[in-house]
């Protein structure tokens, strides 16, 4: 697996609650994709509050691998399901795709119906 698809930047308080929470995700086709959350080292905690940019200085990253490429629906809904958990939970999370018309809130860029 080594073609990033999809970026979220996350701005949880705690990487162990981010990861379990994505973890217990039920997601479509696992075996063709992982996901991995690292530390953003563009994290800034002052430039990371102003809206609509500032997501880029969130302190995670969440980052989704495939083999190939091609992103299709599976990967649609599993994006979709990070981004609702991870608003549920109050985390401000912006996804950064192919795909972000077709996510809700359009990935959440720019967006003030997501947590901030």
């Amino acid at each position: 697996m080594n073609t990033l698809i999809l970026k979220i930047y996350a701005n949880a308080k705690d990487k162990h609650f981010l990861v379990q929470s994505i973890k217990a995700l039920d997601y479509e086709n696992e075996k063709h994709f992982e996901i991995e959350v690292t530390a953003n080292n563009d994290f800034d905690k002052t430039k990371s509050g102003i809206f609509p940019d500032g997501f880029l200085y969130f302190p995670f990253i969440i980052s989704y691998y495939k083999e190939d490429k091609k992103n299709d629906e599976p990967d649609i809904h599993n994006t979709i399901k990070i981004l609702n958990k991870l608003w549920s939970n109050g985390i401000p999370a912006i996804a950064a795709s192919d795909y972000e018309e077709r996510l809700p809130e359009r990935g959440g860029y720019n967006s003030k119906n997501v947590p901030w």
